[in-house]
């Protein structure tokens, strides 16, 4: 995982495989997120970094005097307590999905992803994957 830097936003992503990084921020999906936008994404593996910039989701959601990133309906099961490592924004808006049970967090990421006219939509996942993406019409 890399820095994500700019003015760009990541829609509708996943990551099933594990993660370990030696670099300050790992996250599950992104490292660093420096004046992006994470919307609708989720991790299912084991997130290995630097304690306190480690997060299931997000290593680091970045803010200084002229943007930050923010990170919205963002989904993590893994074996981190915290979806965004080290949020210095408070525009962090992780869950950690409990049980197994994707339902509800299925239903929050698709409708983010309705009122965003992504087009796309989870749906429930096989051969392990708790939710895959589907393409509408």
């Amino acid at each position: 995982m890399g820095e994500f830097t700019g003015s760009y936003q990541l829609i509708a992503c996943y990551a099933t495989g594990n993660v370990k990084g030696d670099a300050k921020h790992v996250g599950g999906v992104v490292g660093d997120n420096v004046y992006n936008a994470v919307i609708a994404c989720y991790a299912t593996g084991s997130v290995t970094g630097a304690s306190g910039s480690t997060g299931g989701v997000v290593g680091r959601n970045f803010k200084d005097d002229f943007s930050s990133g923010t990170v919205t309906a963002c989904y993590w099961d893994n074996n981190q307590s915290s979806g965004i490592g080290e949020d210095l924004t408070n525009n962090g808006e992780t869950t950690k999905v409990t049980s197994g049970d994707w339902t509800e967090a299925m239903n929050h990421m698709n409708s983010v992803l309705t009122g965003a006219g992504t087009g796309w939509r989870y749906v429930t996942g096989s051969d392990g994957v708790p939710l895959t993406l589907q393409r509408q019409n």
